[in-house]
């Protein structure tokens, strides 16, 4: 794997200002499958399931 690729790429994961804990409190967990979606939505991007709502 050519990690120069990677190098430099803009992303969650390799933002500083951005955290995996910040993406988690900003995004809504589907019961289901685990995946987070945005609160926006009703239906889980993976599976398609109901997806709680956000609680303000």
């Amino acid at each position: 794997m050519d990690k120069k690729k990677t190098e430099g790429t803009p992303g969650m994961l390799t933002n500083p200002n951005y955290s995996l804990s910040d993406y988690a409190t900003k995004n809504v967990k589907c019961p289901s499958c685990g995946m987070f979606n945005p609160p926006a939505l009703e239906k889980c991007r993976r599976c398609g399931a109901d997806v709680p709502k956000k609680e303000q």
